[in-house]
């Protein structure tokens, strides 16, 4: 006999609740949507996730940086990259790759080149890869898991939708409200529906548990796998209520105008958008913390030794002679990515963490501020995708058209698509970087 019932992943995650991307949905014919698979999960189970983190004005000396395919390792790690190194062995460094698009109209397009980030055309003319994921993720019933968050964006965006830009959301005190509604609800009622989702879960099993009385003996195997799942599944289902906490923003009421308060929006956001993900509530997140003009308000005034003037855009135009200012704001910036990888790895999934099975793909629009190249971008890849990606190195990508990156991590999240962006720079980098 073939067992032919499905269950929808669709209707179960929408009977257990939008939490529940977190936990290790069943990839097996048993529990697809619509008779597919769900592609977007590592080998354990748990959700793969994307989160792209974009800034302006490139990094300083990174065209110096090595183009040899290698170990990459604490003793080579650039040292405006230090604040990465705890995840040095997690880290891909690919070099030689080229906002192609935009470099096609203008090789020094330089700030133009948001639109083409993520999308692989100039202007935003195709969907961003969070949106293609998103897409895809949708169709298998995962509840709303794309976030689009930004900082000083003042109208540049790198996630696009086939009918424009994505909004952003750059109020943190307004996404954690969204994020998290029930942040202020007492134990015995997150306790109620964490008992109501198991409930869901209980009858699968129920029913799962008489199909194999009617079926043969190959479909019991799968049935007993399929209920293993089941019951894991709910262990987890009762650890991420016990594990999954919103952070704590403090201090409230502040306003974030202009640079006012920008330490405290960066931060909150990187602790929102790991807690997005870590509790299950997103899987395709982007934030861009400065506009593709420049910076040209942006001063440091709380780096030691500070930095009231000139602003960021103007160190970034001196090259060699703001090489101080210049350092010190783009180990700055590394410093704020850190935060989010430590809220990442400190979330534990089976033998993995969730940095494991994410990827942070860490953008800019250009090589380094003085000369607004839209090549060689100092693109850097944090996280293996459950495995996907073989980490801990240098990648020689020689004049690489970024549109075969991101090509890439679709694949890596799951989705088999020939190219992103521009059609005449199809294929992909899966060679060099699985």
């Amino acid at each position: 006999m073939i067992l032919k019932e499905k269950y929808s992943r669709r209707a179960l995650l929408k009977a257990i609740g939008g939490g529940a991307a977190l936990l290790p949905i069943l990839n097996n014919e048993a529990f697809a949507a619509d008779g597919g698979s769900d592609a977007g999960l590592a080998s354990g189970g748990f959700p793969k996730r994307l989160i792209t983190v974009t800034w302006t004005n490139g990094i300083y000396g990174c065209s110096k940086w090595s183009n040899t395919t290698q170990a990459l390792t604490a003793a080579n790690l650039p040292a405006i990259m230090s604040p990465l190194s705890p995840y040095v062995a997690k880290m891909i460094l690919p070099r030689g790759v080229n906002l192609q698009a935009e470099f096609d109209v203008n090789q020094y397009g330089g700030h133009f080149g948001y639109p083409c980030i993520l999308t692989g055309t100039q202007n935003g003319s195709s969907p961003s890869i969070d949106s293609l994921i998103s897409t895809q993720l949708t169709s298998q019933g995962v509840v709303k898991p794309q976030l689009n968050l930004g900082c000083l964006p003042e109208g540049s965006y790198t996630s696009w939708s086939t009918t424009g830009h994505n909004t952003q959301i750059t109020n943190p005190y307004t996404l954690f409200n969204q994020l998290f509604p029930n942040a202020t609800m007492s134990t015995s009622q997150l306790s109620a529906i964490s008992q109501r989702r198991a409930s869901v879960l209980d009858l699968v099993s129920t029913q799962l548990t008489a199909f194999q009385n009617v079926v043969g003996t190959d479909d019991k195997v799968k049935i007993q796998s399929h209920l293993n799942s089941v019951r894991q599944l709910e262990m987890d289902l009762q650890a991420a209520v016990a594990t999954c906490s919103p952070p704590t923003l403090t201090p409230q009421g502040l306003a974030f105008s202009g640079i006012t308060n920008y330490t405290s929006q960066v931060n909150f956001m990187m602790r929102l958008a790991a807690a997005a993900v870590t509790c299950g509530i997103s899987r395709a997140v982007t934030l861009d913390l400065i506009n593709d003009g420049g910076g040209d308000i942006l001063t440091f005034p709380w780096l030691t030794p500070p930095i009231n003037s000139p602003d960021y855009h103007a160190i970034a135009h001196q090259g060699a002679a703001g090489a101080t200012n210049k350092t010190a704001i783009d180990t700055w910036w590394y410093t704020q990515v850190a935060t989010l990888l430590a809220a990442l790895e400190a979330s534990t999934e089976g033998s993995s963490t969730a940095l494991d099975n994410s990827l942070v793909f860490l953008c800019n629009d250009m090589r380094e501020g003085n000369d607004h190249y839209s090549a060689q971008i100092a693109f850097v890849m944090i996280g293996s995708l459950g495995g996907y990606f073989s980490t801990g190195q240098w990648v020689a990508l020689a004049d690489t058209p970024n549109n075969k990156l991101l090509t890439t991590i679709c694949h890596g999240m799951g989705l088999q698509v020939a190219g992103v962006g521009e059609a005449k720079y199809t294929g992909d980098v899966d060679s060099s970087l699985t």
